[in-house]
């Protein structure tokens, strides 16, 4: 008889199983909660890459000082940017001229203007470098070194410098 009472107390095996089907629902829909909460929060947010435009840039410098950009909008928004010119010596190079400094920053930009998504500008303009007495400087002088005669690049390295766009 004691067997029989135990029987009809113990649970069939169709019962676990559902007990324990309803136990993992009740955690999927707890994580899926979470997950549709984090959603929310994210979607939210401004989107960055949507709100913004990104312009991306390939410029030349040439020793005459003219400089030749092309300017692509690769985001979702129209937007502009501006860049000026660094030039500063090689280290371990022999320079001819004596100047005030190692590197100078162009005393112009060149700016892409207004650029609308998936667009593409072209710009051509001519920077100029000053010492710290207000004198023009000479790229090819500043860059002139022992021992090179190849190219003005050879004393030299130069990059571009992000700077805010203004409708000059």
């Amino acid at each position: 008889m004691t067997k029989e009472v135990e029987k009809n107390n113990s649970k069939s095996k169709f019962q676990k199983f559902t007990e324990h089907v309803s136990s993992l629902f009740e955690t999927f829909k707890i994580i899926l909660g979470g997950a549709f909460l984090i959603w929310v929060f994210f979607f939210l947010q401004p989107q960055k890459y949507l709100i913004e435009s990104q312009i991306d840039s390939q410029c030349t410098l040439n020793a005459r000082g003219q400089v030749i950009c092309t300017f692509i909008n690769d985001g979702a928004y129209e937007g502009s940017t501006c860049k000026t010119v660094i030039i500063e010596r090689r280290n371990g190079v022999e320079h001819i001229n004596k100047f005030d400094s190692s590197a100078y920053e162009s005393t112009q930009r060149v700016c892409s203007g207004l650029i609308k998504s998936g667009d593409i500008a072209e710009r051509n303009t001519f920077v100029f470098f000053q010492d710290k007495s207000g004198n023009e400087v000479d790229i090819n002088k500043f860059c002139d070194s022992e021992g090179w005669l190849d190219d003005w690049g050879d004393g030299c390295r130069w990059y571009f410098k992000e700077q805010t766009y203004s409708r000059e």
